[in-house]
């Protein structure tokens, strides 16, 4: 595929259906993956290993005690924060390797000490425990600080180090606010990312046949033309008269565009550098609203944490400055009877009265536009494109 081909299947509805795809896959990746499998009880936690990203969807049957708890609070901007209010409680279960952490919420608090009083009795005389504690999760390891305050509680309950160390990574049990929401958020995403390549391919399928019907209309047999998009330009003539028709006929559905005067190519310097400095800028305000260095470090514990950071970036980041590579493409070129742009041609009827205009924006370049009675056209990316214009109209 060539390059310019390529590029012209991105725009703004396929990068932003993309970003947003990517986003929620993301977000909920590490949820929405595990709601799609089919889920296991704690029966089954009994009998076989625990294993990272599995479904765990049933009521808790045994419960060891409370080895941890998390507390949520407001940090105001004096340096004070508000009192905590505890959010959740960390226990110990039983399992077939050992012991594994179930992280519930402290409206669930209540329900589990009453399941640990009944899973003592039942320890002592048999008596199965009848409360009912419903869990719908995930199995994810452990961060850094909740497994030191675990490997203390398995030391506390009788457990050497290297038994613990014989369990392997510290498992836990974590659960969403809804599963089901996750899957969806999931899914949502992955069609997204699905209908922005379907987007994208049609997009360089539509470029692709543009082309070619340029190249049909303004081209001889064997010639790579087209108005304004691909290669050379047939013949020394450029855009003769066999090619093109006589002045103000049009060839097919074509307009006749007549000789080629000038032309601007995409100024490839100034596009790598802005898309060179986007990327940077938006990279450097990921970074500060992530908290810095430390507060992505913080965030990336584990595999799923820097996995998420890097497409985060990417897609932000990288997305915005790709998104300026489009530009490449773009050539605009000044004949005889109109202007090419795009793979379009205007006549000069059509364009009525021509003006430039040059915007300065907050941005790092400035943005060149041409007015005309068929809208604006954005040249900003064009190499000296007004410096073509009066070479080819006003021999300048």
């Amino acid at each position: 595929m060539k390059a310019e081909k390529f590029f012209a299947g991105f725009s703004k509805g396929v990068l932003i259906l993309l970003a947003v795809g990517v986003i929620l896959a993301t977000l909920s990746g590490g949820w929405g993956i595990p709601a799609l499998k089919s889920p296991h009880d704690f029966g089954y936690l009994l009998e076989n290993p625990a294993k990272p990203g599995m479904h765990i969807q049933g009521s808790v049957l045994y419960t060891y005690d409370c080895f941890a708890s998390e507390e949520t609070y407001t940090q105001r901007s004096d340096g004070t924060r508000s009192a905590g209010k505890t959010s959740g409680f960390y226990y110990a279960i039983p399992s077939y390797d050992g012991v594994i952490g179930l992280r519930v919420s402290s409206d669930d608090y209540g329900d589990m000490e009453d399941l640990l009083s009944e899973t003592i009795t039942y320890l002592t005389d048999g008596t199965e425990p009848v409360t009912s504690v419903w869990v719908d999760g995930r199995i994810g390891k452990m961060d850094q600080s909740m497994r030191g305050l675990f490997e203390e509680y398995l030391l506390s309950m009788g457990f050497s180090r290297g038994e613990i160390a014989d369990m392997g990574d510290p498992l836990i049990i974590e659960c969403p606010a809804s599963m089901s929401q996750m899957k969806v958020m999931f899914l949502i995403g992955i069609g997204l990312c699905v209908l922005a390549v379907i987007w994208f391919v049609i997009n360089c399928v539509r470029y692709g046949r543009e082309t070619r019907r340029l190249q049909a209309a303004y081209g001889q047999a064997g010639d790579s033309v087209s108005c304004g998009q691909a290669g050379g330009y047939g013949g020394a003539g450029g855009y003769g008269q066999a090619a093109y028709g006589q002045a103000g006929e049009a060839y097919g559905s074509i307009p006749a565009a007549g000789r080629k005067l000038a032309e601007a190519v995409a100024n490839k310097r100034k596009i790598y550098l802005t898309a060179l400095v986007r990327t940077v800028v938006t990279g450097l305000v990921f970074l500060a609203c992530g908290g810095g260095v430390s507060g992505l470090s913080e965030y990336a514990s584990d595999v799923s944490g820097i996995v998420f950071l890097i497409i985060m970036f990417v897609v932000i980041a990288g997305g915005i400055g790709f998104y300026t590579l489009r530009h490449l493409t773009e050539r605009m070129e000044f004949c005889e009877y109109g202007i090419c742009w795009k793979g379009r041609f205007y006549s000069f009827s059509d364009l009525g009265n021509i003006g430039w205009r040059s915007v300065t924006q907050a941005g790092f370049f400035s943005r060149d536009r041409i007015d005309t009675a068929r809208g604006s056209f954005d040249v900003s990316y064009l190499d000296k494109p007004r410096k073509a214009y009066n070479q080819a109209y006003m021999d300048q």
